[in-house]
């Protein structure tokens, strides 16, 4: 009778031990799979990571185009000005020159008028 209970006993042991055991497995693959998991989106993110470097080092190099482009045309606008603002002044220079020269003119004949007229004053007296 004794030997029935030690073997009952330890057969309900064994049952308790496969048991855990099937549970341990399970839990195995339960955190395998959880772990694959990670895995999986850890590697989704580096993917992720990556794109959204590229595409910011796209858009920073297209912002850097543009301002490129924007500097280029200032600079443009800027240089136009100058030779437009120093044909302005070249032709301000000249028309003051055609004007001091046409008061010479002006001033000459006055003095010629004053002379003969002081000649014509002297005859006459």
């Amino acid at each position: 009778k004794r030997a029935g209970e030690e073997q009952a006993g330890a057969e309900a042991e064994a049952l308790e031990a496969r048991a855990a055991h099937v549970a341990v497995v399970a839990a195995e693959k339960t955190l395998a799979a959880r772990a694959a998991a990670v895995v999986a989106a850890e590697e989704g993110m580096e993917v992720w990571r990556r794109q959204v470097l590229a595409e910011a080092a796209r858009s920073c190099a297209d912002r850097e185009a543009v301002l490129r482009d924007w500097e280029s045309r200032i600079e443009n606008e800027r240089d136009e000005s100058s030779r437009k603002a120093d044909r302005q002044f070249g032709e301000i220079r000249q028309l003051q020159d055609a004007l001091d020269n046409k008061g010479r003119v002006v001033q000459d004949a006055a003095d010629a008028a004053a002379a003969a007229h002081a000649d014509a004053r002297a005859r006459s007296a």
